[in-house]
């Protein structure tokens, strides 16, 4: 029996009338009355006691059950769930011991009792009816335990009137109530039903006709009458599309060829069951294997092959003229089998049917049988040898064969159930290896976990390590990536955070073959330390940081394609390095802020899903408060200066080795001289050496940010962009602003910071404008600069306030948290990339056709969507402020990935700024909380010279 929920309404349950306390309550369901007509019905109390129930029919002829309607349509149908209080469990398990009714169950069976059917729906159960009299209770029966008991006998008939009368002498003072489940699908799967009738009826469920599975074909498609759960099918058949075929819990590979229609169920051609030769099941056949406990033959279980017909009938009579085998009748069979009516029937008693007909093999002379010792499924063309005295038959004869009725009493389901376990782990092997090698989204999380509670992790690892070399970077630092979620499953939430240092020197190996483009031997060397570290919760944990480390190089690899966009040419009027080192080469940047499509420029998200970001250019109080400056020095060292004028000199190699370590003294600085080319600590030359030879001077550089830490303004990747610009300005170098944007993707890279693209770009370019990189490699980002009137963007101006909270934001955990999620590809990461990029789109439309109040509804919806990309980055200070200036304001947003740092937002009214100013220094929790200037950059990036002074 099956049942299927359709939540339809918000009720799942009608409640019963009544508030007596049940003594018994049985479930019932919808039908119609020709379906219920075949099964049972409750009919319920109406007048006297609502909710109880008055009568239970059992097969009952269709116009009685139509005087029990529920509805226009429906009758309640007994669904088989039923719930039975203490006192009621306790009584009836006292009456199950009595002497009449202890034949009933296992312990009269073992005693050598004759058995006594008994039903507990329509004997026990209908005991507590409230309208069945004590006269109508003893002359009914169920149809089960009425046909058993005739076949008894005289003796079999009083034994059921004894039976009945201490049911009724005992469950009489129960009461019965019914609970209604509306919209629910039910299903009997009875054996006087064929395998056709069971797909027709299975089918009117839904679902979807492919779970869990991989389909591998030749070439062509599945038939949408098709249906496979649970299985590997690999096809060696070349058509041009697959036939209707079901598979259930499978894994076929091309030695076994289906003939549509077919269907399989628990077959693995890898097992020895399947044997050493190609088969081809005939059409409209199906094929199934079942685990048979064999206890007295010294074995544990065995394999036990079975097929039938999609039209057989498993309880049909042989002898009548419908029935078939194999869909053919039943004489037209042993013609072409040579097998006689004595094989499947060595008694001569008792009903001949399918189900009892002795046509499987248990064991053979070799030991487990092979699917090919059901001869008469395979391979039509040996059918005239049989003729000739084909040894098949003789085998199949010589065998211990078991009936349908022998294999279903002999199942070992402990068995069963393991071996679909495992199946389901190798195919989820397989959807892993698919879905990595084609970059499709899917989130296997909930898989991981699964696998590592089952004990099937290392299987999983070892799929992701056969997987990772064999393609891009991209899908390499997936699988790194996923194989340190794996880690993180199987550590079961113990072991620490998983966001944490990644330099262990026992992995370096494997991190210098990355480094150097040699993808399989570092994962080879990755999988070799990884043994090592599996004992405990905390290993695993510490093993996974150092493969999402591993996943940074190729994300490093990856980004590193966008030096292709990179177009630096020496100046033809450069200065010569004897020229006098008098001039200051300044880069001025404004600061940005985000509109619309944050996250979606951040590597891998913007080379795999693409990203569209709208942000704009800042002056802040005025000014641009981002910059740097570069001049060159007689001395052949190099000076770092930055906030609050701490001063770091560069005199040997040695100094740059800490680039890579963002918070490291100069870190930004060291990173773009290495990329700038300026310098290479990976040469033999000391420092001074290679500034002598390539460039005849030493190198000073100051940089600066007038904006508090954290502040969500772009403020570090925009300083990148700054000293890179101020450096190829001081080397003489011609660029565009396009040379920047790509060249600080690379520097963020380095640095390890991770960045996107977005920042840079709002700093660099002026204005309002919409920046994309399509999702592919090489990596691309192309900006538009929006065609929008000085009077709008003048109006804009007027109504930013742009508060900064006092919270600083820090954005790496953030980072790494939003990167694991979609390498993961969490449902709600990657439907809120598309919606993201959704959003930009409409921003942008918006911006350029001037519709203000859909340009505030794009930016607070922005801003709904970056707090589902990264849970808790509203604190709740920024709650009461947007609380506190609703009122006033209209589109909203914190600056960057959230967190804290800037809040921006537009004024409904450019009037109530002031009203406005006065009023954040009051808001709760928006202690240290300070209104800045703000208004939008048109210019962007400003480069100048200014003389070098005393």
């Amino acid at each position: 029996m099956l049942m299927r929920y359709d939540p339809k309404t918000e009720t799942l349950l009608e409640p019963s009338a009544t508030q007596r306390k049940h003594d018994a309550c049985i479930i019932t369901v919808s039908a119609t009355p020709e379906y219920a007509s075949r099964h049972g019905i409750v009919v319920r109390d109406h007048k006297g006691f609502p909710g109880f129930v008055s009568n239970i029919l059992y097969a009952a002829p269709e116009s009685e059950v139509r005087k029990h309607m529920i509805d226009n349509e429906t009758v309640a149908l007994v669904s088989g769930i039923v719930f039975l209080s203490a006192s009621v469990s306790e009584q009836l398990l006292a009456l199950l011991v009595s002497p009449a009714l202890e034949s009933c169950t296992y312990i009269g069976h073992d005693t050598g009792a004759q058995p006594t059917p008994v039903s507990l729906f329509f004997d026990i159960l209908l005991a507590m009816c409230n309208q069945v009299t004590e006269s109508d209770f003893m002359e009914r029966s169920s149809i089960v335990s009425r046909a058993d008991s005739i076949a008894a006998g005289v003796a079999g008939r009083e034994t059921a009137r004894k039976v009945r009368r201490l049911i009724w002498d005992n469950m009489r003072r129960f009461s019965l109530t019914a609970v209604h489940v509306p919209n629910v699908q039910h299903l009997y799967l009875s054996l006087d039903l064929c395998y056709r009738e069971h797909e027709l009826a299975l089918g009117a469920f839904g679902g979807p006709n492919i779970a869990h599975s991989v389909l591998l074909l030749n070439h062509g498609d599945v038939s949408p009458k098709s249906r496979c759960i649970n299985s590997y099918f690999s096809s060696r058949v070349p058509s041009a599309s697959l036939g209707e075929m079901s598979l259930v819990n499978c894994y076929i590979t091309p030695d076994l060829a289906l003939e549509p229609p077919s269907a399989v169920c628990n077959v693995d051609t890898r097992m020895e069951y399947f044997g050493d030769q190609p088969l081809t099941l005939k059409t409209e056949l199906c094929l199934q294997t079942f685990q048979v406990n064999l206890a007295t033959k010294g074995l544990n279980s065995v394999h036990v092959p079975v097929v039938f017909g999609m039209t057989d009938v498993l309880m049909g009579k042989f002898s009548a003229t419908t029935s078939t085998y194999c869909n053919i009748p039943w004489p037209d069979f042993m013609m072409s089998s040579q097998i006689n009516e004595t094989d499947l029937w060595p008694s001569s008693t008792g009903m001949k049917t399918l189900w009892n007909a002795k046509l499987f093999p248990v064991l053979t002379d070799s030991g487990e049988p092979t699917l090919d010792t059901l001869f008469w499924a395979f391979h039509p063309a040996r059918q005239h040898r049989l003729r000739s005295g084909y040894p098949e038959v003789d085998k199949w004869r010589s065998s211990w064969r078991f009936s349908f009725d022998d294999i279903f009493k002999a199942i070992d389901v402990a068995a069963e159930f393991a071996s679909r376990r495992a199946l389901f782990n190798d195919v989820l092997g397989e959807i892993l290896r698919q879905k990595l090698l084609h970059s499709e989204d899917f989130n296997f999380l909930p898989y991981f976990r699964s696998a590592a509670a089952d004990g099937f992790a290392q299987q999983l690892l070892t799929v992701l390590d056969d997987v990772a070399p064999l393609s891009s970077h991209g899908v390499t630092a997936r699988a790194l990536a996923l194989i340190a979620d794996l880690l993180g499953s199987m550590a079961g939430g113990r072991g620490g955070l998983r966001s944490g240092p990644a330099a262990n020197e026992a992995f370096a190996a494997a991190y210098r073959a990355f480094d150097n483009e040699d993808m399989a031997g570092g994962i080879a060397l990755m999988a070799k330390e990884r043994k090592k570290w599996v004992g405990r919760p905390d290993l695993l944990i510490r093993c996974a940081r150092h493969y999402e480390g591993a996943a940074q190089i190729c994300i490093r690899k990856a980004v590193a394609s966008a030096k292709k966009f990179i177009s630096v040419s020496r100046s033809e009027t450069a200065e010569k390095p004897s020229d006098k080192h008098d001039t200051w080469w300044v880069a001025e940047c404004p600061a940005r802020i985000d509109l619309s499509g944050g996250w979606t420029d951040t590597p891998p998200i913007c080379y795999e899903h693409g990203g569209l970001v709208i942000n704009a250019a800042l002056l802040i109080n005025g000014k641009r408060p981002i910059g740097a400056k570069v001049r060159r020095t007689a001395n052949f060292s190099v000076v770092l200066i930055g906030d609050n004028d701490s001063r770091l000199e560069l005199l040997e190699t040695s100094d740059l080795s800490d680039y890579c370590i963002p918070n490291a003294p100069g870190a930004l600085l060291k990173t773009c001289l290495i990329f700038a080319n300026v310098l290479d600590p990976q040469l033999p030359q000391s420092l001074s050496e290679q500034l002598q030879s390539k460039w005849g001077s030493g190198f000073e550089i100051v940089s600066w940010s007038n904006l508090p830490q954290g502040s969500g303004l772009g403020t570090s990747s925009i300083l990148a962009a700054a000293v890179v610009a101020a450096l190829w300005s001081a080397l003489g170098m011609k660029f565009d602003n396009e040379a920047v944007v790509h060249a600080v993707l690379c520097v963020e890279q380095m640095l390890t910071t991770g960045g996107g693209w977005q920042d840079q770009v709002g700093g660099v370019f002026g204005g309002i404008k919409a920046a994309s990189s399509a999702a592919k490699l090489p990596l691309q980002v192309q900006t538009e600069k929006l065609n929008i009137t000085p009077e709008n963007l003048e109006e804009f101006s007027s109504r930013i306030v742009l508060i900064y909270t006092g919270k600083p934001r820090l954005a790496k955990n953030l980072l790494q948290n939003v990167v694991r999620n979609w390498y993961a590809r969490e449902e709600s990461v990657v439907s809120t990339c598309t919606n993201l990029k959704s959003t930009a789109e409409k921003c942008r439309d918006s911006l350029q056709n001037w519709s203000f109040d859909n340009i505030r509804s794009c930016i607070t919806e922005y801003y709904e969507q970056k707090k589902l990309m990264a849970a808790g980055t509203e604190p709740v200070s920024v709650r009461e402020l947007i609380a506190a200036l609703t009122p006033y304001i209209s589109g909203h947003t914190l600056a960057g990935a959230g967190g804290g740092g800037f809040f921006f937002c537009l004024l409904k009214n450019p009037e109530d700024r002031e009203e406005v100013e006065k009023l954040v220094p009051s808001v709760k929790g928006a202690h240290g909380s300070v209104v800045f200037g703000a208004a939008i950059d048109v210019s962007g990036m400003k480069l100048t010279t200014l003389p070098v002074t005393a």
